[in-house]
């Protein structure tokens, strides 16, 4: 199950959560220390002594922006591309590789009992079309939606959850696939 649960309105044409049969895992370091996928309280204070509080105003969110911490493994650049080629499959992109990308925007830290919104609602970017959201300790399961959408959020049940999250870009003839997309959700 998806540390980040992602719940939708919307019709069966708009994509909220990709599985892949292979996922490596990311290895992350902030200040120089490995951070695991299942949290310790001592990781835990590290990641929140690093951050900002998020956006969204939660006592319990945290933002790492990348300049705070590093993924040193170069699978995950190969599985990045992969969650791309289903955004684009979604899209119905025939060439991905020419025109979308995944920028890595930030990560969060989401304390048991958090509202996991902190990372729906984009950076103000004119470029970036969505969000791709991927969970650090359920990484085979990842999530995306159009910019213009607004998925519900859910509370952090159980402990402390990590979730990378990208925003996704494209060029002209792919964002307009995207807005496609987001309007036949809306209707």
């Amino acid at each position: 199950m998806a540390a980040i649960t992602i719940q939708q309105e919307l019709s069966q044409d708009v994509p909220t959560l990709s599985l892949s049969p292979y996922a490596p895992t990311p290895e992350i370091f902030v200040d120089g220390q490995r951070i695991p996928q299942t949290l310790s309280e001592e990781d835990v204070r590290l990641c929140i002594h690093m951050a900002q509080p998020a956006s969204c105003g939660s006592k319990r969110t945290w933002a790492l922006n990348p300049s705070d911490f590093h993924i040193s493994s170069g699978a995950w650049t190969g599985y990045v591309d992969e969650m791309l080629e289903s955004v684009a499959r979604d899209l119905t992109i025939e060439q991905p590789e020419h025109g979308l990308r995944a920028e890595l925007e930030k990560m969060m830290l989401f304390e048991e009992g958090a509202v996991e919104e902190g990372y729906l609602e984009p950076e103000n970017s004119s470029d970036a079309f969505g969000t791709l959201v991927v969970p650090v300790e359920a990484s085979r399961a990842f999530t995306w939606w159009p910019s213009k959408m607004a998925p519900e959020a859910l509370p952090v049940s159980k402990g402390t959850k990590l979730a990378l999250v990208y925003k996704l870009v494209a060029d002209s003839s792919v964002e307009e696939g995207a807005q496609s997309l987001a309007v036949r959700a809306m209707i």
